[in-house]
């Protein structure tokens, strides 16, 4: 076989290796999170009625989540995992986990649209490099009697279990014509993607 041709078959082979390996791991992961949700709570239901019905697990996962979520309006269950949540925060070891995923999974919540506001880039980590960012708020810092604007900026560094949080003058914000949903896409692709132009004047706020 000439060289051509091993080249080719090459490029076909590694075309093939990167289009099967984020659908293998998808199709991987779907499958486990599955077996062991209907392994978990199916097992117990096999238990009280010494037989197996397949799929049972997930849908009473499904139904648990919802019957949660349902009384979580109720003003009285509330108050008793607010109970219940003070007295696991009190748990050494246990609160520092507990907090950061609740903190993590509060940013990312459906009810937390305003958690980000803006996808923006600043100027960092040095001159001349800019990181995307989103706003998450805004804060006046005064130094030596003089007062100035400032946006609190996240800018993740690990996709989004680790990140800095910056405090930059709104005149350095450079907002964009990106989305939310687009900025975290483009941090979770590691930049794959990245529009051709995307920025605008002005730090607006939503």
């Amino acid at each position: 076989m000439d060289e051509t041709k091993l080249k080719t078959l090459k490029r076909y082979f590694l075309t093939g290796l990167f289009v099967l390996i984020p659908v293998a791991f998808t199709v991987v992961t779907v499958f486990w999170l599955i077996g062991t949700l209907d392994g978990l709570l199916g097992g117990m239901v096999r238990g009280l009625m010494g037989f197996h019905i397949p799929g049972l697990g997930i849908v009473m996962t499904v139904g648990l989540i919802l019957l949660v979520g349902m009384l979580m309006s109720n003003l009285l269950f509330k108050q008793m995992f607010d109970l219940f949540e003070e007295a696991l925060l009190r748990v050494p070891g246990v609160r520092v986990i507990y907090k950061t995923v609740k903190a993590l999974t509060e940013t990312f919540s459906p009810e937390n649209q305003k958690s980000f506001r803006n996808v923006v880039l600043v100027e960092y980590p040095h001159p001349g490099s800019f990181s995307l960012g989103f706003v998450t708020g805004q804060t006046v810092l005064t130094v030596d009697g003089a007062s100035q604007k400032h946006a609190v900026v996240y800018v993740p560094t690990n996709h989004f279990y680790l990140g800095n949080t910056l405090v930059v003058p709104e005149s350095k914000v450079l907002a964009t014509t990106l989305s939310v949903q687009d900025g975290i896409q483009l941090v979770l692709s590691s930049g794959a993607g990245f529009p051709d132009q995307l920025l605008r004047r002005g730090l607006e706020q939503k």
